[in-house]
């Protein structure tokens, strides 16, 4: 990897962050080791249980996430100073610039594959709706947060779309997850333990140690997760961006979303896993008016 053997440490923060996960690290362990960087988003009517929620991610080799860095790190002097007069990127902050098109194109220059998961959250609520053990609401436990039910689904989704690419070949590539270390932890964790559980295991050897946390404000990799996470959101909801804004073949776009009725069938699947055997599952598959729902249950 002649990123890591030809490097110069203390001339790029951005660029030594990056390196810092490999050093030390098997040159010939080094190119097989891949870094994923998520990132969450929902819109301001969040708090009032309606919008979207996106749960955006990108991979890239150790040597790519490098040399994005430092092309990421030329692009900061557009953003605004925080009150310690560091700049980095935000969506919220940045979403108008002018220079946004700019940001997409290191993005597009460097990075493998971009994925998102997302739904809607008004049908989250309805599908919890739907589904009862003997008539009662059921407790969805640590489903109840977003990232955990979303995460398992946003990988499986992309370990699916990369079967039988040399992305995952022979060399036995590892992918290492990467999230903001404002993330809640245990929320992380519990949302990556779920996914690993549901691999088979012939895929578990691809996938790395516990996720790593990071600061996005000095980890440079998580402001692209940050950009696309909000740039898919604004897609979804409906602007428009011009013709130069275009995923390329070099970098595939894997989009996966969930309707209601997906949601219910994942839901009552997970239920009906772990319901008691005195506990009835009832399912309602159709929308109705939530005061009739107890007349209208289907096993």
């Amino acid at each position: 990897m002649s990123a890591v053997l030809n490097h110069t440490w203390g001339v790029s923060e951005a660029q030594d962050r990056v390196l810092a996960l490999v050093a030390g690290m098997r040159s010939d362990l080094v190119d097989r080791r891949y870094y994923m960087v998520f990132q969450a988003v929902v819109d301001d009517s969040y708090k009032e249980e309606t919008g979207i929620y996106v749960l955006a991610g990108a991979i890239a080799s150790a040597e790519d996430w490098v040399n994005f860095s430092k092309d990421w790190e030329e692009l900061l002097e557009w953003c605004p100073a925080d009150k310690d007069g560091a700049k980095h990127f935000k969506w919220t902050d940045m979403q108008h610039s002018p220079n946004l098109i700019a940001y997409f194109k290191a993005i597009q220059r460097h990075i493998i594959r971009v994925f998102s998961f997302s739904f809607r959250l008004n049908d989250y609520y309805d599908a919890k709706r739907r589904i009862r053990l003997n008539r009662k609401n059921v407790d969805f436990g640590i489903l109840e947060k977003h990232f955990v039910y979303s995460f398992p689904q946003l990988m499986i989704g992309f370990y699916e779309s990369v079967s039988g690419e040399n992305i995952f070949s022979e060399k036995l590539n590892v992918v290492d997850f990467i999230f903001d270390s404002t993330s809640d932890s245990s929320i992380v964790l519990a949302g990556w333990q779920n996914f690993v559980e549901s691999q088979p295991e012939y895929r578990r050897p691809f996938i790395g140690e516990v996720p790593i946390f990071r600061d996005d404000k000095k980890f440079i990799p998580l402001q692209a997760a940050d950009f696309l996470a909000g740039y898919i959101r604004s897609t979804i909801e409906g602007r428009e961006f011009g013709e130069e804004w275009v995923w390329n073949k070099a970098m595939p776009y894997v989009d996966i979303t969930q309707d209601v009725d997906g949601m219910v069938n994942f839901l009552s699947r997970v239920v009906d896993k772990n319901r008691q055997p005195d506990q009835n599952l009832m399912v309602y598959r159709a929308p109705i008016d939530p005061k009739y729902l107890d007349f209208c249950w289907s096993p």
